[in-house]
């Protein structure tokens, strides 16, 4: 169960691990100081899992710069997820009981549940990875795709070029080199539904949903629409998309957060002000502030899942 963020910015820069070098993206100011002076991906910064989260702080944990960061992990810690592998590391994804990183060199390492893991990430570089329930995925520098760990690995695509990649619940989908979705399940698993055309910057799968960024900038979400999870507003324009278990979040263009779905829990509560990075657990959320302070609402804390660690992000 992964609630990944893949954020779109707009200004002049082509992301390394959400789309290699294959698409600039133009973003906007507000956000657009943090892109360059990070030199990674969006949403690669930030992961909630289904009650722990991860980030990448900068540089050892305290200062320095976001470039091949440390983990600092926090929340749920039943299967040792609050203890990452230490070392530099460009992009972080965190599934139920488990989380997966990318190191400089971009190969890929797991940490938490062995039975979730199951086997270790096959040995290559990769540009972008989602740690979920069934297993993980991760797109290779060459644009293959590839699975490991779970169900995930029998049903996913084995050929095509793909830009980057979010699993969920026995489900994923992934954006190809023209901008396109892909979407599969494990056997036994219902599908979303129809997978909608057009071409795509961001997605983002939650537990029986996705919802993923036009080329617009506009919010297209499908699947199950029981709390209301898929009626994403269309008014405003967004760079970032964050899926949880029936609640969504969006970091708008002028970079404050807008939610909805259900709100048993606060999870529609995002705090006020501008942010850069944004992902969405089972029943919370944490966004990264523009300096650099992340924030956690939502769900009941029960097991420190809004308790984020003192650093430097």
């Amino acid at each position: 169960m992964t609630w990944s963020l893949h954020e779109v910015r707009r200004a002049r820069w082509c992301p390394h691990l959400l789309v290699g070098a294959l698409l600039c993206l133009v973003l906007p100011a507000q956000v657009s100081a943090q892109a360059s002076s990070a030199g990674q991906t969006p949403g690669t910064m930030l992961d909630a899992g289904e009650y722990f989260s991860c980030s990448l702080t900068e540089g050892g944990g305290q200062n320095g710069l976001f470039e091949g960061g440390w983990l600092a992990c926090w929340g749920e810690n039943a299967y040792a997820q609050n203890a990452p592998p230490q070392g530099q590391f460009t992009a972080v994804s965190v599934g139920v009981d488990h989380g997966c990183a990318l190191r400089a060199s971009g190969q890929a390492v797991c940490w938490g549940n062995p039975g979730t893991i199951a086997t270790p990430p096959p040995v290559g570089s990769y540009i972008a990875l989602s740690a979920g329930s069934a297993g993980s995925c991760a797109v290779r520098s060459d644009g293959q795709l590839r699975c490991w760990g779970g169900v995930m690995a029998e049903t996913a695509p084995t050929s095509g070029n793909f830009l980057t990649v979010d699993v969920s619940q026995g489900r994923g989908c992934a954006i190809r080199s023209d901008g396109t979705l892909q979407c599969w399940q494990a056997a036994g698993v219902a599908s979303l539904g129809p997978v909608p055309a057009g071409r795509y910057l961001a997605l983002s799968l939650g537990t029986s949903y996705a919802c993923a960024i036009r080329s617009d900038g506009k919010v297209q979400c499908w699947g199950s629409n029981a709390q209301g999870q898929t009626n994403a507003p269309t008014a405003a324009n967004f760079v970032a998309i964050a899926s949880g278990h029936q609640h969504a979040c969006g970091l708008q263009e002028n970079g404050s957060i807008v939610c909805w779905g259900a709100n048993p829990s606060g999870q529609l509560g995002a705090p006020a002000g501008k942010f850069a990075a944004l992902s969405a657990g089972r029943l919370h959320s944490c966004a990264r502030d523009d300096e650099g302070s992340v924030r956690c609402w939502g769900g009941g804390n029960s097991r420190g899942e809004l308790d984020t660690p003192t650093y430097n992000y």
